[in-house]
């Protein structure tokens, strides 16, 4: 069995892909910057994780409400009830419930590439 992916997020400048792997924990890879060439530098990152939830956990605390600004490209069925709940519960002292929208359409798209 090989690693299985879960959720691929994007924003502007970077993005990440979270898999589960074989012996039930979670990966997180990706990358960031290079967005002004001269400026930003540009980042990758491999973490990994004992569950879901933890990923998440840290998502949301890096991110703030913010978290829902982030596009999802991909999301696993296994996470779905997870995702939906999520959202529900969603509060932001900022402008951003509207973003949601990205996440709820998202649900159910297959994975073309």
């Amino acid at each position: 069995m090989q690693a299985k992916l879960i959720l691929e997020i994007g924003v502007d400048g970077g993005g990440a892909k979270i898999f589960r792997l074989p012996n039930g924990s979670y990966i997180e890879t990706g990358s960031s910057g290079g967005f002004l060439f001269d400026e930003d530098d540009y980042n990758k990152w491999e973490k990994t994780y004992s569950s879901f939830e933890e990923f998440w956990e840290k998502f949301k605390s890096d991110n703030g409400d913010f978290w829902v600004c982030f596009y999802p490209l991909y999301i696993d069925g296994e996470i779905k009830e997870f995702i939906l709940s999520e959202l529900k519960n969603y509060k932001s002292e900022n402008d951003y419930d509207h973003q949601k929208e990205n996440w709820y359409n998202n649900i159910d798209r297959p994975r073309f590439f």
